[in-house]
């Protein structure tokens, strides 16, 4: 096969294997697909192939992560740093056994390859318009800051900037991902000299925001906001979990000039609340890193909460 005039075909008989459970096939049909798309090197539609293919990882990995044994872990050769992809520059070593975080950061790193070609390709194609861009680089932040890619988590922001920039995006969008990409430095930062360069980057945009006339709500939702952003802003939060409420607990605590925690304390519950699960929520708060809080431009040295977080069932 030599046209990505085919491409729509393999895909419509990837699906139909993964419909009938023939993982086997649907994992072939795949990697021809993925040839078909190297020859294509700078055409959108390999973009695409190699999208589809690292959210396809992605979901083997968040299956994998969830307990399940996803067939793929096996067929792929991810135990030990393998890889069945040898344009992967990987070699297989031990496909039936190993060990299970290695197979994890193997899934991890294919995926962030094929996110990083498609990303590569979008920009040069001057695809900046391109919806799928954003989701991608915030796709690659996550992978990078879960699995690790220091370097490539705060580059994909930077794109994500320089994308919101070219499309004319509302000056608050832009002043968020500035934000979080402070947020990333602020995590990843080595030593104080690294973490007060990041409460810098802060301040100055909480300065761009103020001066650019953004709303003041606008501004403490961001930087002061009643509950406080637990880093990385674009990860789900541990502290907001999914499902219907079963009540509350009331939590005190402070956050330092760097977003660390102390003095955390239970203060309240709804009646009836399970000690166990109110004690979860209280330890989740101890292993959280908050965003630190700025007001007039200037961090708080501490930061005294009481905040109110939902049990969900």
């Amino acid at each position: 096969m030599y046209s990505l005039d085919q491409a729509p075909l393999i895909r419509g008989l990837i699906a139909n294997a993964d419909s009938i459970g023939d993982i086997s096939s649907a994992w072939d049909l795949e990697q021809v697909l993925l040839k078909l798309g190297a020859r294509h090197p700078d055409d959108l539609e390999t973009a695409r192939i190699f999208r589809e293919t690292a959210d396809r990882r992605m979901g083997v990995l968040a299956r994998f992560d969830a307990g399940e044994f996803p067939r793929e872990v096996i067929i792929g050769c991810y135990y030990q740093g393998g890889s069945a992809n040898p344009d992967l520059g990987l070699s297989p070593r031990n496909c039936t056994s190993g060990s299970r975080e290695m197979a994890k950061r193997s899934l991890a790193m294919e995926a962030r390859t094929y996110y990083t070609r498609a990303v590569d390709i979008m920009l040069r194609n001057q695809s900046y318009a391109s919806e799928d861009l954003p989701r991608l680089l915030i796709e690659l932040a996550k992978s990078s800051y879960t699995y690790g890619g220091q370097k490539l988590g705060r580059t994909s922001l930077t794109y994500l900037l320089a994308y919101q920039a070219s499309n004319e995006a509302p000056l608050v969008s832009r002043a968020e991902t500035l934000v979080q990409i402070a947020d990333w430095d602020l995590l990843h930062a080595v030593g104080l000299d690294e973490a007060d360069a990041a409460l810098a980057e802060y301040a100055r945009a909480y300065d761009l925001m103020t001066q650019k006339g953004i709303a003041d709500d606008a501004v403490r939702r961001i930087f002061a906001p009643d509950a406080p952003i637990v880093l990385p802003a674009f990860m789900p939060s541990p502290l907001e979990g999914e499902g219907a409420s079963s009540g509350y607990v009331d939590v005190a605590f402070a956050i330092d000039k760097y977003g660390h925690v102390k003095h955390v304390k239970l203060v309240g519950s709804s009646e009836g609340t399970d000690r166990e699960a109110a004690k979860r929520v209280e330890h989740m708060v101890m292993r959280s890193r908050f965003r630190p809080r700025l007001i007039d431009s200037r961090t708080a040295d501490e930061a005294r909460l009481v905040v109110r977080y939902p049990l969900t069932e």
